[in-house]
């Protein structure tokens, strides 16, 4: 299911303090033909990102987790690695306004997918017609993006 950028399998990291969770991603992205690396919380996120020479594609990671958010992991990231894409996942989309795709739970499978291979689209249509962001997010000074919802 992943396409290869070059001579790469796209790289997603997973960030969440659930074991539980975090293993059932890691499965489901792995049997999809990703790279994966994974993380319990933020700061160890960062450090392995940090340590990892390689590209990033994609954070997947828990909006809400203890020692920093996921919209906080997100935009310190982004500070070493502008590039990575971004998608929340959470049980509560009333509390989320920070402009990022977002997938809410319960979801299947095929819908996570499905909503990583929308994120990967979505950036390569926009960088083969130099489309730029319309408006910013004034919460996080980020170009918008469209919050989607899992069915």
């Amino acid at each position: 299911m992943a396409e290869s950028l070059g001579e790469k399998l796209q790289t997603i990291l997973v960030v969440d303090d659930t074991d539980f969770v975090r293993e059932v991603l890691v499965a489901i992205l792995k049997y999809a033909n990703f790279a994966v690396l994974q993380a319990n919380n933020g700061p160890n996120a960062l450090k392995l990102a940090a340590n990892y020479a390689g590209r990033i594609d994609l954070l997947l990671t828990e909006v809400k987790m203890p020692e920093m958010s996921g919209p906080y992991l997100a935009e310190t990231l982004k500070q070493s690695r502008p590039d990575i894409h971004v998608l929340f996942i959470g049980g509560d989309l009333l509390l989320f306004n920070y402009g990022w795709a977002f997938i809410q739970k319960p979801f299947i499978p095929v819908k996570l997918l499905e909503m990583i291979t929308l994120s990967f689209t979505r950036l390569m249509i926009a960088s083969s017609f130099h489309i730029k962001p319309q408006g910013q997010n004034k919460a996080v000074g980020r170009p918008v993006r469209v919050i989607w919802r899992s069915r």
